[in-house]
């Protein structure tokens, strides 16, 4: 009989264990990836002059501490708060008091609500007396000298985020996503300034680092379409190196000047799984709205925002700007980790249903990515002090490109560095035990991957099919999959002059003002010209270009073939003395073909370029 009972638990306890690992391999499958995502289909197709070294794209391998660019990473440190600074009220577990015991001193609040992308709401001001509980996310506060009640001498902003609905005690099962963009931040500026955390990341998340992410364009704007909207926002000329792809949109009238509400914007993919979604980006414009541009005009995609925020601080518009709020704030806080704290609030408020989140910050290394050495302690801390929250999510810690523009953007190094932005990519913990996804994970982070690509996960992850009845488009291949090969700059929509793959040079690869580099300039300097004269903003305000033959031209020289040769060209033009870069190609003893979509101008952000600033390039 013993034996008999033993038999039937064991048998049994067969069964549970089966169940059990059928259960819990069907759930790690499912959180990781959906096994019947469309995918786009890979045109194997090569433009005839590539020859195969260019069809297998030979990847770089960056050296952070590269000895052409050892004189310009000098670790920097923006700024600190003003350790003497008194903030007179403190919001505290949904809680608003003033912070001093003078009870003829008054101060009031009021909240900020989001209307779009470029407005905000003011509430009415109300006292806050001996305690109040703002119903917003986003407190403006003022408080008055005893005898003048019109004129506040403090005035200061609190950021909470304010839950209308009850908690569940249920925890969330479905993973959670965190998007940490650091704006302008190259692979290789986050390995050499941030070591300490790349390195916990790894040891205590089993973070990935994709060392081989190729920007799509040369701004926040395009590259932004690119990984939150899957779309390509310019064209991609057709030539002898590329198949040729046309843009998403019908020019700046569909993507800058109509609201971006009911298109496939990741916000869209997540709320419409039931996602609780917030936002929050520390520039007042952003990569949809700079210059002038629409972006959203509703926010019921978005649970909470830092939007009435940074309006109010006003960097880029400043219709709401208040120089008082602006000046207290920077005294008060280091604004490049300001939205961290609201982050954290934001996940505590919802332990019971999937967050998905977007992080943009550009105060951190958009103008000095040096700046980034003192952050390295910051964020070590934010991530160790949140990893049991973090359990049950994926992080992607990337960037929209490098560093653009300054010393470092005119080294070869550089060149390469603002085209290749930084990506780490960290799992759930539950789809880490999953041995066939992990191992996929890490073959695709040594592979060419773009931003296309990073929106076809998050497609993935959300395990959306459509938006508003509409088949999502997609450019791009989940990196939680095996990824369709070859991976080409062409095959990836990746424009030339972005591309990290390297190119055979030709022997005499580099020269200086002579007659060949003299023609090709010139012709790329003509194409320019036709370009500002198309322009309806432009052509009222930029005068014809010139080459300027009193500076040098620097012109690499790469082989396609016997009969096609391919010239990376570095000019400088008249008036203005802007210095570009760009491609050109040329059949033997045929016609010179200009090969860039877009210009990389060098110093974009001088004076020099202001009379074009509602120019989006300038981001």
């Amino acid at each position: 009989m013993a034996t008999r009972c033993t038999r039937k638990s064991y048998f049994f306890t067969i069964v549970v264990f089966i169940a059990t690992y059928y259960v819990t391999s069907s759930t790690y499958t499912y959180y990781a990836i959906k096994p019947n995502l469309k995918v786009p289909a890979v045109v194997n197709f090569f433009p005839h002059s590539l020859t195969e070294n260019q069809k297998r794209c030979e990847l770089p391998k960056l050296n952070p501490w590269d000895p052409t660019i050892t004189d310009i990473i000098k670790p920097f440190s923006a700024y600190k708060p003003d350790a003497n600074f008194k903030v007179l009220t403190k919001l505290e577990n949904g809680i608003l008091t003033k912070t001093f015991d003078n009870s003829s001193r008054e101060c009031s609040y009021r909240c900020l609500f989001p209307v779009n992308d470029r407005n905000l709401r003011y509430g009415d001001w109300i006292d806050i007396g001996n305690g109040t509980s703002p119903e917003c996310d986003i407190v403006e506060t003022a408080c008055f000298l005893p005898k003048s009640k019109k004129k506040p001498d403090f005035e200061y902003m609190h950021a909470q985020v304010y839950r209308n609905e009850t908690t569940f005690e249920t925890e969330n099962q479905v993973p959670n996503v965190y998007i940490i963009v650091i704006d302008s931040m190259s692979h290789s500026s986050l390995l050499r300034t941030m070591p300490k955390t790349v390195e916990m990341l790894k040891s205590e998340f089993g973070a990935i680092p994709f060392p081989h992410l190729n920007k799509v364009g040369s701004n926040s704007r395009p590259n932004g379409f690119g990984f939150l909207f899957g779309k390509q926002l310019r064209n991609i000329s057709k030539s002898p190196i590329s198949v040729g792809y046309g843009s998403d949109y019908k020019g700046e009238s569909e993507s800058c000047f109509k609201p971006l509400d009911d298109d496939q914007h990741v916000f869209s993919l997540f709320k419409g799984q039931g996602y609780k979604t917030a936002y929050m980006d520390d520039w007042a414009t952003n990569a949809f709205t700079f210059p002038n541009c629409v972006g959203f005009n509703r926010s019921e995609m978005i649970d909470h925002t830092m939007k009435p925020f940074f309006l109010r601080i006003g960097v880029g518009i400043h219709t709401y700007q208040s120089s008082n709020v602006a000046k207290s704030m920077l005294k008060g806080n280091k604004i490049d980790e300001i939205m961290f704290p609201y982050l954290e609030k934001y996940i505590d408020a919802y332990p019971d249903a999937p967050k998905f989140s977007l992080m943009w910050s550009s105060y951190l290394a958009h103008d000095n990515n040096n700046n980034l050495f003192g952050e390295d302690d910051f964020f070590a801390d934010f991530f160790t002090r949140n990893k049991k929250k973090f359990d049950n999510s994926y992080i992607f810690l990337m960037a929209d490109h490098g560093m653009r523009y300054g010393d470092i953007r005119r080294t070869k190094i550089g060149e390469m560095e603002d085209s290749n932005p930084a990506l780490m990519v960290i799992l759930p913990e539950s789809v880490r035990q999953n041995f066939e996804v992990m191992d996929t994970v890490v073959q695709n982070s040594q592979k060419l991957i773009s931003h296309y690509d990073l929106y076809a996960t998050f497609v993935d992850i959300a395990r959306s099919e459509n938006i508003n009845g509409k088949e999502i488009v997609l450019h791009g291949s989940s990196i939680l999959r095996p990824l369709p090969q070859p991976r080409t700059c062409d095959h990836l929509r990746i424009p030339i002059e972005f591309c990290t793959c390297t190119y055979p040079k030709l022997p005499q690869s580099t020269t200086s003002t002579n007659a060949k580099s003299r023609l090709i300039a010139s012709k790329l300097v003509e194409n320019m010209n036709k370009v500002i004269k198309a322009d309806k903003l432009l052509h009222r305000v930029c005068a014809p270009l010139t080459l300027n033959l009193n500076e040098s031209i620097l012109m690499d020289e790469f082989e396609a073939d016997n009969d096609y040769a391919i010239y990376f060209v570095t000019l400088n033009v008249s008036p203005g003395n802007g210095s570009y870069r760009a491609y050109a190609g040329r059949e033997k003893d045929g016609d010179i073909t200009v090969l860039s979509s877009e210009y990389t101008r060098l110093d974009m952000y001088a004076k020099k370029a202001y009379c074009a600033s509602s120019s989006p390039d300038l981001r």
